[in-house]
């Protein structure tokens, strides 16, 4: 399945359909259900590399990431900024997959 935008078809309808195919399609398109769009899940993994210090690695993409202080989640990066996934709390991670969590004080 492909979700498409369904409002961006109308300018595309009216510039390519004669009003009667145009009046259909729209009606079509307004009769179909909608879906929610399924959200990547991850989980940020941190990594130490000698040379750099520790960042920290999307799941779902691979793509590395640093902060300056402390942990994406302590700062707010609650989605990775490159694939757009939702970035799960380890301590909701039944793995336990190495996944930095939103750290407490003591931790």
């Amino acid at each position: 399945m492909r979700a498409i935008d369904a409002d961006a078809c109308e300018p595309y309808f009216y510039e390519h359909l004669d009003d009667n195919a145009m009046a259909g399609a729209l009606n079509a398109i307004s009769e179909m259900p909608t879906i929610e769009p399924q959200r990547k899940k991850g989980t940020w993994i941190e990594q130490d590399d000698s040379w750099d210090g520790v960042y920290y690695e999307c799941s779902a993409c691979g793509e590395p990431w640093t902060t300056i202080d402390g942990t994406p989640w302590d700062n707010g990066m609650h989605f990775c900024p490159n694939c757009g996934a939702e970035m799960e709390d380890q301590d909701r991670n039944e793995d336990g997959n190495g996944a930095v969590a939103v750290l407490g004080e003591g931790r």
